[in-house]
Formats: structure tokens, sequence, C-alpha cells
């Protein structure tokens, strides 16, 4: 059903302040996630200096990471994941919003089409927003490869 109608620079107003919300978890993700660990099998230091650590993690742009134990814990990995997550889906929302908008009977963008280009492959006067369509499709075409694998 038909709402209010709203205009084309408000779609990109949207846009625009949710990748700039995209951009700053992303960057936060990756300060969180840019920690490292050179304090032993179990972090105690036992066998290097805390101070040699704190020089490695410097020279590879790192932190410390404050406490550890094996491992550096899980969960800021988990978090930078989570925000390429979250640039998927906004990705992913706005390039079916931009097919959309692409279709003839709604025509309000147009995707270039280069001199020579070639359009559908059944209908080469055709126009597909083919930017778009790899963007919404990678997660097709990744299915349908692990598909592939599976059936082999």
């Amino acid at each position: 059903m038909h709402a209010e109608p709203i205009t084309f620079g408000l779609k990109l107003a949207l846009m625009y302040d949710e990748f700039g919300r995209a951009l700053r978890r992303l960057e936060s993700a990756r300060a969180t996630a840019a920690v490292g660990k050179l304090s032993g099998a179990v972090g105690t230091s036992a066998h290097l200096p805390p101070r040699i650590e704190a020089f490695v993690c410097e020279r590879l742009g790192l932190q410390p990471a404050p406490i550890a134990t094996q491992v550096i814990q899980r969960d800021v990995h988990a978090e930078f994941i989570c925000a390429l997550a979250l640039v998927g889906a906004s990705l992913e929302r706005w390039a079916t919003e931009f097919r959309h908008l692409q279709r003839t009977e709604v025509l309000e963008t147009e995707e270039f089409f280069a001199k020579g280009q070639k359009g559908s492959s059944a209908m080469p006067h055709k126009r597909n927003p083919i930017t778009f369509e790899r963007i919404t499709g990678w997660r097709a075409s990744c299915a349908a490869t692990r598909w592939r694998r599976w059936k082999t």
C-alpha cells in the first residue's frame, strides 16, 4: 500500500547516516581487535618480560592484551566480525533498494551503461543493474558454491 511520498534525497541522507554509523562501528571494532600477546602459553610472561611484548606490539601497531591466557579472548574478534556483518547487511539493504528504484515501472535511478556494454544475454537492449545485482547476489552465489561442494 502506498504511504506518504518521500524524496530520493531523503533516501540518500538515510544511507549516508547509516554508513556513517557503519564506519564508526568498524573503526571501533578495529581498535578493539588490534591487540597482541606474547605473554606465554598461560599469560604469565614467565619466558619474556612484558616490555618485550609491549615493544613488539607497538611495532605491529597493536596494543598488548591487558590480560590473556593461552589465547587472546575471542570476543574481540567476534565484535569485529559482527561489525562486518552489519556493514554487509547495510550494503545488501541499499543494493536491493537501488535495484528496485531501477525497475522499469519505478525508474527513479539508472546505473551507468557504458558504450558497447551488453545487457541481458537474452535481451541485449535491457539494462540490468549489475553492480547492485553483484552486491545482493554474492550471498546466493556463496550458497550455490556450498551446494555444489556438498553434492560432490
